[in-house]
């Protein structure tokens, strides 16, 4: 007998014109979908998205974000399942196509949506990570999907990052590219690849010029 996977809670911002794309965008540590809010009310308000839902889920703490060895990987893991659980939930309830689907987030949640995006059997439409990073690095290669190298990537990175080091993330970018395969593409090309972007004196945190290149990518990816 088959069970219903426990669905994360969220927060929605409906879209204003007939719905054709869902963007999940998911918070850092310590923060909520409500604190996720007043960012995604932002993209929102761009008339070229107004056919996107905005589903902002209450993702954690699920699982221990370590920046250094060992990492959770029990609780990773269950925080991609979750992910992707949530996805097909919405693919199921509005017939959106997974192409049509976005997942990504900030710090914690774009660390964890990046690890799903990378694995999940689904086709997404591409996956945003800002002040984010790879984990598992030695174990993703194999996990990869066939999909992946398809998929669009927007990465957004503070150069004064305390948390997650600017650095550190160009080190992610490099093994996406050499290991996985995925190669460098440009913003708002729309095309596959990953386009890695850094902010100037940014610390641990989100500003607006980050925004508005998100803005410029998701319009790119679900017109």
């Amino acid at each position: 007998m088959s069970t219903q996977p426990d669905l994360l809670r969220v927060l929605v911002i409906e879209p204003r014109t007939e719905h054709t794309a869902t963007v999940v965008f998911a918070h850092g540590l310590g923060d909520s979908g409500h604190g996720m809010r007043p960012v995604a009310a932002y993209l929102a308000r761009d008339p070229q998205l107004a056919h996107v839902k905005w589903i902002l889920p209450f993702a954690f703490d699920i699982y221990n974000y370590n920046l250094e060895p060992p990492e959770d990987e029990e609780g990773i893991l269950a925080s991609a399942q979750k992910f992707n659980d949530l996805i097909r939930d919405e693919i199921q309830h509005t017939g959106i196509p997974e192409t049509r689907v976005v997942l990504g987030g900030l710090s914690q949640g774009g660390t964890t949506s990046l690890l799903t995006g990378l694995t999940t059997d689904l086709k997404l439409g591409g996956i945003f990570v800002l002040s984010g990073r790879l984990i598992m690095r030695s174990k993703i290669k194999p996990m990869v999907s066939p999909h992946a190298r398809s998929l669009p990537i927007f990465w957004a990175h503070g150069t004064a990052d305390q948390v997650v080091t600017h650095q550190r993330g160009l080190d992610s970018a490099e093994i996406i590219k050499s290991q996985i395969g995925i190669s460098e593409t440009s913003l708002g090309s729309g095309l596959p690849g990953l386009s890695f972007n850094s902010y100037q004196g940014l610390v641990h945190e989100i500003n607006e010029p980050e925004l508005i290149d998100l803005q410029t990518w998701v319009k790119s990816v679900v017109p």
